[in-house]
């Protein structure tokens, strides 16, 4: 479920909205635990249109893992209504509080979720300080732990998966995208093929369920981000067409923006589920050659 109330700097509201995020909104009973996937905040290599306008050489070492950008002060154009708001909240939000207030808002972290009981973070420098940018909002009162790093990891492409000529015709990341969703879903990203991307979310979910926390926050990235949407929303069916239809159509999450999910641990809902990602898992697991599904779309 996307987290609709995840937006933030309204004017004079600021300070209530992170005032009030200490504790969750609800107890939860024990058969559920609570689950929050985040994006990191703004990166080095990203400007107001994300990572639209990257030259090719950053858009293949971004995709491949060869770099690692950190976390970035966000820039663009002067924004009026957004300078009236950081006057509101220097007005009202306590003196002590405006440093990691002002470090939320310059790397796009619009709003923190609900205090977390841990924190676990992918391999890339900008979920690590992501997380540590978290932790300081609330005094450095939380775990945060590595030991989920790999499954939490952005999707791995392959460095040629896009050639020059066709990231320059298409305009950029922005008008390559389908294709780039194309060849991943259809097992032909070489790095790491749709069913790896599965498998590895499904070993998470599984490792979720039994972790001993009950309210969980996971810092991570927007590509895998789609996956978990479909996941959880159970988007991913016995049906491909359909499935990719859901995988282009599903949400960008910005920097700082969440996915919440309230998830069973025991009983006959857990066995459902199970029941459920065993299916999808087994499907998506063939190793028989797909068609190309958007050439199947557009005949």
């Amino acid at each position: 479920m996307i987290d609709d109330d995840n937006v933030i700097f309204g004017h004079s509201v600021f300070y209530v909205l992170y005032k009030g995020e200490d504790k969750m909104s609800k107890k939860l009973g024990m058969k559920k635990k609570r689950i929050i996937f985040m994006r990191h905040g703004s990166s080095s290599l990203s400007n107001n249109n994300g990572y639209g306008k990257l030259s090719y050489d950053e858009f293949t070492k971004l995709l491949s893992h060869d770099v690692n950008p950190p976390l970035s002060n966000s820039n663009g154009h002067f924004d009026p209504a957004a300078f009236v708001r950081k006057i509101a909240y220097y007005i009202i939000v306590p003196s002590h509080k405006i440093k990691i207030y002002n470090k939320l808002y310059r790397y796009k972290i619009k709003k923190v979720p609900p205090k977390p009981d841990i924190i676990y973070h992918s391999t890339s420098r900008r979920a690590i300080q992501t997380a540590n940018l978290i932790n300081e909002f609330y005094k450095y009162q939380i775990k945060i732990d590595n030991s989920l790093k790999d499954h939490l990891s952005e999707v791995i492409f392959s460095e040629d998966i896009i050639t020059e000529e066709t990231y320059k015709k298409k305009g950029g990341l922005l008008g390559c995208r389908n294709i780039l969703i194309e060849k991943w879903f259809n097992d032909e990203n070489q790095a790491e093929s749709f069913s790896d991307s599965l498998k590895r979310l499904a070993e998470l979910d599984r490792i979720l369920r039994q972790n001993k926390f009950e309210n969980i926050l996971l810092i991570t990235h927007g590509w895998y981000l789609r996956l978990i949407y479909l996941f959880y929303e159970r988007k991913i069916i016995k049906d491909r067409k359909k499935t990719f239809e859901h995988l282009k159509k599903a949400p960008k999450l910005k920097y700082g923006k969440t996915l919440k999910y309230d998830i069973d641990i025991e009983g006959e809902p857990l066995n459902e589920w199970n029941s459920y990602v065993n299916q999808i898992l087994q499907y998506y697991s063939s190793s028989t050659k797909q068609e190309s599904i958007l050439s199947e779309i557009n005949e």
